[in-house]
């Protein structure tokens, strides 16, 4: 069962109601280490249709125009219409077709993105604004939804940029691979936090919490 979900989208804006470009998922079992690669190859990637957004009333930001054209020739793919771009009232379908078939309940998965309102913030405004779906037909349950960075922040005090995580072949703005790296961005908090505690002989118990060990550990 694929317990963790990272997600990560690309957009026309930083506001709810902006246009999606993209969307990239990987699930995982978090009790597993992988690679980017394998992550990459078993990941989800959607490529959105942008004109059908804005006659649905999805707005476009100049600034974030502006932004775009600062990046680099990898990412700016993303901004050439295709005839294979998804229309948008297929996606949120779609990405819980993806969960269901690599073994994701969306009832009790849990969900991270980097920072827990832009990305969750903007899908649910499409899903639940522009679409009209309840909150139970989300491919999530809200309750579930978790930040990458605060983890980060809460093991070992540091800014999630501060990881250097980068793989080879990694494309910036590229959701996917962005959703891949923050995975292992998270998977390298966990080993450099249990690292620490290992150096201090801190003793943790069956779920890998510190415990006191003059305490009864709880089975």
């Amino acid at each position: 069962m694929k317990d963790t979900v990272i997600l990560d989208i690309e957009t026309l804006g930083s506001v709810n109601n902006c246009v999606i470009l993209s969307v990239g998922m990987v699930a995982v079992d978090s009790t597993e280490d992988y690679t980017f690669k394998e992550l990459i190859d078993n990941g989800y990637y959607a490529k959105l249709d942008v004109k059908s957004q804005v006659d649905a009333g999805r707005k476009i930001y100049k600034d974030t125009l502006e932004w775009w054209g600062q990046q680099g020739k990898a990412a700016q793919h993303i901004l050439k219409p295709s005839p294979k771009d998804m229309h948008w009232s297929k996606l949120r379908e779609d990405m819980i077709s993806w969960l269901t078939n690599h073994d994701v309940d969306t009832h009790t998965v849990k969900v991270y993105s980097r920072g827990s309102h832009f990305d969750f913030g903007i899908l649910h405004d499409l899903f639940r604004i522009t679409e009209g779906c309840e909150a139970t037909e989300l491919p999530w349950r809200f309750w579930n939804i978790h930040d990458s960075k605060t983890v980060v922040l809460t093991l070992l005090g540091r800014d999630v940029w501060d990881m250097g995580v980068e793989p080879e072949g990694f494309i910036h703005h590229d959701c996917l691979h962005d959703a891949a790296r923050e995975y292992l961005t998270i998977q390298k908090a966990i080993y450099q936090f249990q690292d620490t505690l290992s150096k201090e002989n801190v003793s943790l118990d069956y779920r890998g919490v510190p415990i006191n060990e003059s305490e009864d550990i709880p089975f």
